[in-house]
């Protein structure tokens, strides 16, 4: 057995917006995962809330993972921003890896709800 995560794209965040394919599939999952950034982005949380409310016909349970802190604004990193932003995401797959681990049972499924494309961006 094994676990399925699923990165459902969401558009532009507007629950009346999307497809009837990440309908179905955000009611396949067991576990959402919900990157936290802090304060300044709680809306981004809040948004994805409302599209579970949504669209979702069962109970569902989410995972708030905490996102790995970015580069202070203006300051150099060290390697250069490539190399910053290369550790970021690092740091992201990193939290996520064990939330899944720690959350998602062997043959669940978990989802990620990820703005646009989820094969170009997030």
């Amino acid at each position: 057995m094994s676990r399925r995560v699923l990165v459902i794209g969401i558009g532009m965040g507007d629950p009346a917006s999307l497809t009837l394919k990440a309908v179905a599939a955000i009611n396949r999952a067991d576990i959402f995962f919900l990157l936290d950034k802090g304060e300044a982005s709680a809306e981004l949380i809040h948004l994805r809330e409302a599209i579970l409310e949504t669209h979702r016909a069962a109970p569902w349970r989410t995972a708030t993972v905490p996102s790995p802190p970015r580069g202070q604004e203006g300051r150099e990193t060290p390697g250069g921003y490539r190399a910053g932003v290369e550790a970021w995401h690092a740091g992201r797959a990193e939290r996520l890896a064990r939330a899944i681990a720690v959350e998602l049972p062997e043959g669940g499924t978990g989802a990620l709800l990820v703005w646009g494309d989820p094969m170009l961006y997030d």
